[in-house]
């Protein structure tokens, strides 16, 4: 298993979701992506992406982090975006991500990252319906739109 903290991860909200996102809210998860910017990957499990059928190309410049949760009852994979690298999930976005997931066996998730409340309300009408927000200020907190 990787350990993160070696990584050489320079996104605030990239590190704040694997410090405190999983821990509460996806703690049997595995990181399988993560991006170090809009263009190139800063770790992936191949494996893992080709068991779920899913390619890196694909990926880059759309999501920042792929986690898959290993929850007991229902395994489901979690795509995670940053509001100062890929955005938010808009509705184009999320038509995407549900496009290149269609053939993934699990249930997906798509969250969308932001740094305070203050920073989410400037784009919340824009927010993808079917998708969470997380507030890293806010770390036990969620915001569903359903």
């Amino acid at each position: 298993m990787t350990n993160f903290h070696d990584l050489k991860i320079s996104s605030h909200l990239i590190k704040a979701v694997l410090d405190s996102f999983v821990p509460i809210h996806a703690h049997s998860s595995t990181t399988v992506y993560i991006a170090r910017d809009n263009n190139s990957v800063l770790h992936q499990d191949q494996s893992a992406l080709s068991d779920l059928g899913l390619e890196v190309k694909h990926l880059i410049g759309n999501t920042d982090l792929v986690l898959k949760v290993d929850d007991p009852k229902e395994p489901w994979l979690c795509f995670v975006l940053c509001e100062h690298s890929c955005g938010h999930i808009d509705t184009k976005r999320k038509q995407y991500l549900d496009k290149i997931a269609s053939s993934i066996k699990l249930k997906c998730a798509y969250l969308s990252v932001f740094t305070s409340m203050q920073s989410y309300s400037k784009v919340c009408e824009s927010i993808a319906w079917n998708t969470d927000v997380w507030l890293s200020d806010h770390p036990t907190k969620l915001i569903r739109f359903d």
